[in-house]
């Protein structure tokens, strides 16, 4: 089968090119040619999504012509559609008379600030698409990064042409429970949406066996710096803890500056590193050394799918409970749920596994199990390839 994968991005921003890329491999490997028409290039792994498909064409200036064409020229049995800001490309793909399949990656769908929780005291959003958007979120005033103006005024139409377009699609794909049921409140047909945790591509070359150091035990963080990912919680929950550790974070974002400088503030400079961003290979050495994951996200994660790394590599995990972790994360099973914002709680649990590595280790254990049992690449392959390609 042909398989025309549509999203905003050639290159790696996030979870969902790498879960892009990842899918296009798992599905090129069971014998599908997949084909990528993109909006805009970024600066990262822009050789390695290039490498996952069989074609990539550029929106915006490619020898085939308008999407149509493209579609044509891929003999595509299905679209399948990622993230879009161009909703007359949407409408335009809608047209076609073909089967439109949407995964939806995160909230921008229904929450037009896009993160779901009210910028003011970062409290949980539970409102549907309307009044709550006006009051009392404010959500149609938006920072303007791009401009001398601090501010800009988005009054919903593009959140509701996404909406109104997004429930025309054949089919609608989800991580979790907790999307599923946001998704519902758009009033979409429940037969249209399917759950479907994306899995990331499994190396079975690559050994996964810890071999952290147990003299100094590694807290690791690994995602985007930004506000909602909640760096400066898991900072603060550091002092807190007695014993000896180091906490190690990967990644960057607009609030690595501010968490550098909590850092300084309080006094945690010989205890936390910043890396950086990095590439898959070097970010793997972290996974072995580690003892305990971090994921100290504040804004409700549709999934969070740093966790099965970890449980990949046996590490047991600490989460706020927000958003979709608990699909994946049990209490006291594979790690610990904290109530949100909970900062002494977070370090509290933090501190009992530095302080009991044996129950860390049968945590990270379980985690591992579920991983091979539930959370599997080839299944979740299986799954998609099923769900694209059926009527």
């Amino acid at each position: 089968m042909n398989l025309l994968i549509v999203h905003d991005y050639l290159g790696v921003k996030g979870g969902a090119e790498r879960n892009i890329i990842d899918s296009a491999l798992g599905l090129k490997l069971k014998g599908h040619n997949v084909y990528l028409c993109y909006l805009s290039k970024l600066d990262k792994s822009l050789d390695e999504m290039e490498r996952a498909f069989t074609e990539t064409f550029d929106i915006n200036k490619n020898k085939i012509g308008r999407i149509d064409n493209i579609v044509s020229y891929c003999k595509a049995d299905v679209v399948y559609l990622h993230k879009i800001s161009n909703m007359k490309l949407f409408a335009n793909l809608l047209s076609l008379s073909i089967p439109i399949v949407r995964m939806i990656h995160d909230h921008d769908i229904y929450c037009n600030r896009n993160y779901k929780y009210f910028p003011i005291g970062r409290l949980l959003c539970t409102y549907p698409p309307g009044i709550g958007c006006v009051f009392p979120c404010f959500s149609f005033i938006k920072r303007n990064r791009q401009s001398l103006m601090p501010v800009r005024f988005d009054f919903f139409n593009q959140i509701n042409l996404d909406i109104k377009y997004t429930k025309q699609c054949s089919k609608l794909i989800v991580a979790t429970k907790y999307m599923k049921n946001n998704i519902a409140q758009l009033n979409v047909n429940l037969k249209k949406i399917n759950v479907i945790p994306p899995i990331p591509f499994c190396d079975n070359e690559v050994n996964y066996e810890p071999i952290g150091d147990k003299k100094v035990p590694i807290i690791l963080f690994v995602g985007q710096i930004i506000r909602g990912k909640g760096v400066d919680c898991l900072i603060r929950s550091l002092q807190y803890i007695c014993s000896d550790y180091e906490c190690i974070v990967v990644g960057d974002g607009t609030h690595l500056e501010y968490c550098k400088n909590l850092s300084k503030k309080l006094k945690l400079t010989d205890k936390v590193k910043f890396t950086g961003w990095l590439n898959q290979g070097k970010l793997r050495e972290f996974y072995l050394k580690a003892q305990i994951l971090a994921v100290p996200s504040v804004w409700p994660e549709p999934m969070g799918l740093i966790g099965i790394e970890a449980m990949r590599h046996s590490l047991p995990v600490v989460a706020f409970d927000a958003g979709g972790i608990s699909d994946w994360l049990k209490d006291g099973k594979n790690g610990f749920l904290i109530k949100r914002k909970d900062i002494k709680g977070f370090a509290d649990k933090l501190q009992y596994l530095l302080n009991n590595p044996a129950i860390a280790l049968e945590f990270g254990l379980f985690g591992n199990e579920l991983v091979k049992t539930v959370f599997d690449f080839s299944k979740y392959i299986d799954k998609l390839e099923t769900t694209l390609f059926s009527e």
